[in-house]
């Protein structure tokens, strides 16, 4: 798990870094989560946020596509 954990924190999308550090930074490894770390994790992939980062991509392929870079 912990490999799976680094994957996460070194991604180049800032909402896998952030689960990554929510997962490493857990207080009890063992059980689940508690209400800050829910909290947490709502925030990361509330539909807002997922929205945001499907609209990035969508216009970061646009423009390789134009570009070609």
């Amino acid at each position: 798990m912990i490999l799976e954990t680094q994957k996460l924190q070194n991604s180049h999308y800032k909402m896998l870094r952030d689960l990554g550090v929510l997962i490493y930074h857990r207080k009890d490894q063992k059980g689940g989560l508690d209400e800050s770390e829910l909290h947490d994790l709502l925030r990361i992939v509330s539909v807002e946020e997922m929205e945001k980062e499907y609209r990035k991509a969508y216009e970061r392929g646009f423009e390789e596509g134009i570009t070609g870079e």
